[in-house]
């Protein structure tokens, strides 16, 4: 017969595990919540703040959905318009792009047809030319179908602030349940508190880093007089979401834009941008996020790359924060078992 405390421990295991399970099975029901929590996270410092300053919670949240709605009434007024008023510009004139594209694509082709090649390395030029239509093909695909799942969740997104306001405001009840439901004692309060710290961290530092990223392009940008900066600017903070190889992606149709209006003007603004990347990916991304997670720069790279190799895309995004974890589990374990 199990004794009372390790039939208590069994049977929160079990509720655990169906619940993961069930989760799993309806997380496409979870992105209002997913958003929820971002912004609960973001909007928990200046609350927490507030609160310990004996402004009531409730009060404490609204001021800042309040703050917040000013900002975003801000940004309505003032850079939206701008925004809105670049992307009609950019239909406009996105056929003439694209046949200077096809033109540029033509002439090089018939170059390369006429040029003295040997058979074999033409064959291995060809058979790599259709590899690469094939992916690009591949990828606008999954270009299209992630802009229909996006405008999709749009729907959940705006729901989300009342789904925020609500854990904001039960945060601590939240965590006492949570804590609550661990086994009493051993420190496993300890680790749900470093693991929210690491996901905490991971949150913040993305958005100060694509922030950051996206203000840097838009401007320089604007001074090269490259159309379409503050479109592309919110591009390439939106490219952050991929650490190390988003930002490159990003970069690819400013640079193309700037080499449409000049060789030299393109080749100055793949020289800053580049700059930009690489202060980005070897100095702030690292120790911005890096330092929210509890990871060394290194260590930060290291993951991101084991990340894309095991997972692509959502391995690069969940890499950081994953590692985060483990190292906090580890020392967690380490501490428990062989210390």
């Amino acid at each position: 017969m199990l004794s009372k405390e390790k039939s208590r421990r069994l049977a929160k295991f079990l509720l655990a595990a169906v619940t993961l399970v069930f989760l799993w099975y309806v997380r496409r029901a979870l992105t209002p919540f997913l958003f929820a929590t971002v912004i609960a996270y973001v909007l928990e410092p200046p609350v927490e703040y507030m609160v310990s300053k004996k402004v009531p919670r409730p009060m404490a949240i609204i001021a800042m959905y309040l703050l917040l709605g000013a900002l975003i009434t801000a940004l309505v007024t003032y850079v939206v318009p701008g925004f809105v008023a670049e992307f009609n510009r950019l239909s406009e004139t996105f056929p003439n792009y694209s046949s200077q594209a096809i033109k540029l694509a033509y002439d090089f082709y018939s170059r390369y047809r006429g040029a003295a090649i040997p058979d074999s390395i033409r064959l291995a030029i060809d058979q790599s030319l259709a590899e690469l239509q094939g992916a690009l093909l591949v990828l606008s695909r999954n270009l299209v179908s992630r802009l229909m799942e996006t405008l999709s969740g749009f729907a959940a997104f705006l729901i989300s602030p009342i789904l925020a306001f609500y854990i904001l405001n039960d945060l601590p009840e939240i965590r006492r349940s949570i804590f609550g439901f661990m086994p009493r004692g051993a420190g496993w309060s300890q680790l749900l508190v470093a693991i929210d710290n690491v996901i905490k961290g991971f949150i913040r530092g993305q958005i100060l880093v694509g922030i950051f990223v996206g203000i840097a392009v838009g401007i320089v940008l604007s001074a090269f007089g490259v159309g379409f900066p503050l479109l592309l600017g919110v591009l390439a903070a939106v490219g952050e979401l991929v650490p190390y190889f988003g930002p490159v992606l990003a970069a690819l149709p400013a640079i193309a834009l700037a080499f449409s209006k000049s060789m030299i003007t393109g080749l100055e603004v793949a020289i800053v941008l580049v700059a930009i990347q690489q202060i980005d990916s070897t100095i702030i991304y690292p120790k911005v996020v890096g330092k929210g997670v509890g990871l060394h720069p290194l260590s930060v790279v290291f993951a991101v790359l084991v990340g894309g190799y095991v997972a692509g895309f959502w391995g690069m995004f969940l890499a950081v924060p994953v590692a985060g974890i483990l190292r906090e589990v580890v020392k967690f374990v380490w501490v428990k078992y062989f210390s």
